[in-house]
């Protein structure tokens, strides 16, 4: 029998335990932070299908670079999460 893949919750309870003076606020963090990452992958599997998904927003980033229209829903994406969980 192969070994199944390590999860990311399965890890991060893995890593805490290790760790007994331990609070749960990075764990929760990085659980918060997978959670946003399949909320983004399900955009993007849609992206195909969805143009207002594709294409830049007319905006530059603090590298120069032109901001990606994926870029920016992932972006509130994440502060929205992250602003429900705090």
């Amino acid at each position: 029998m192969g070994q199944f893949p390590l999860t990311l919750s399965r890890f991060i309870i893995q890593k805490q335990a290790a760790h007994p003076g331990a609070t749960g606020e990075l764990s929760s963090l990085l659980s918060q932070i997978g959670l946003v990452g399949k909320f983004i992958a399900q955009d993007l599997r849609r992206a195909g299908l969805i143009n207002i998904i594709l294409g830049t927003t007319g905006e530059m980033n603090v590298q120069g670079e032109t901001v990606k229209k994926l870029d920016e829903i992932a972006n509130q994406t994440f502060k929205a999460d992250v602003k429900r969980e705090s």
